[in-house]
């Protein structure tokens, strides 16, 4: 089944690279999801932006009233790369439990098959918008255990049994936010 979708989506890659000259595309209900995942978080990223401007925070990667130097500018996105893939590395263990493995039977379900590109276009469109709006926007009116617990809620899965995504997703936005709180 899984193959299937890989063939349809290289003769689909295939067909539409001979008829145009440009880059080949995903087929168009792939860059229909990738559109309304960047208007959403397009939109989330607005809504931290008019949120920081109504908190008298413009500017949501200074938290302070101080401007960070060149150093801090690297080290903080720097330090969140490098924790990002401790994160990806660490998912690799959390797999062994079967509230994870039925986690990606759900997400294959619904999305289908997703493409590297694709997840690493969700994965950048994801952190961008919901890190600006939660530890951005948020964590600094609402504070760091309130702003974790609304992450984890917002994070609540279709079924029961895949509560542990919510209880990782709260140990994260803590951790996210802890990390902002220390930048």
């Amino acid at each position: 089944e899984r193959s299937a979708a890989f063939s349809f989506l290289r003769v689909s890659a295939k067909l539409e690279a001979s008829v145009s000259t440009s880059a080949p595309q995903p087929p168009a209900p792939r860059r229909r999801m990738l559109l309304i995942a960047g208007g959403f978080y397009a939109l989330l990223g607005l809504a931290a932006l008019a949120w920081g401007l109504i908190a008298g925070r413009p500017n949501l990667y200074v938290p302070g009233p101080t401007v960070p130097g060149i150093l801090e500018h690297c080290l903080g996105p720097l330090a969140g790369l490098l924790f990002g893939l401790l994160v990806v590395a660490g998912s690799r263990a959390v797999e062994r439990f079967t509230w994870a493995r039925e986690l990606n039977r759900f997400f294959a379900s619904v999305l289908g098959p997703v493409s590297w590109m694709e997840a690493a276009t969700l994965a950048a469109l994801s952190s961008v918008g919901e890190e600006l709006f939660f530890r951005g926007a948020m964590q600094p009116s609402l504070g760091l255990y309130w702003t974790s617990l609304i992450f984890a809620a917002v994070h609540l899965p279709p079924k029961a049994r895949l509560l542990g995504w919510t209880a990782l997703a709260g140990a994260m936005g803590l951790c996210f936010g802890l990390a902002a709180d220390m930048s």
